[in-house]
């Protein structure tokens, strides 16, 4: 089963929870498995467009792009790096926007 399978049912919250877990242990694998959650928060379809484009990039052998995000999520700190990223997907949630 891959992983988008996986996470048909999830909640929105349960998917936010997951982006902020899959944060904490970056890598190729993981960069793209936040683009499927990403998905699961919105039903815009210019948004969808987009998260497709970057899964694409990132599923591109030595796509720049790839890099951009493992260094900028490298960069963050270690002890809670991403509490900032908690409330808007939860605000997302709550509020629709």
């Amino acid at each position: 089963m891959n992983f988008s399978d996986q996470i048909k049912d999830l909640t929105g919250h349960q998917v936010s929870k997951m982006i902020v877990e899959l944060l904490r242990r970056v890598s190729d694998e993981r960069l793209v498995q936040l683009t499927y959650l990403g998905e699961k928060l919105t039903s815009d379809y210019e948004i969808l467009g987009a998260i497709k484009g970057v899964r694409h990039m990132l599923e591109t052998p030595g796509h720049p792009a790839k890099k951009l995000f493992r260094d900028v999520l490298e960069y963050l700190p270690p002890k809670e790096p991403y509490p900032h990223l908690r409330n808007p997907f939860q605000q997302c949630l709550v509020y629709g926007k």
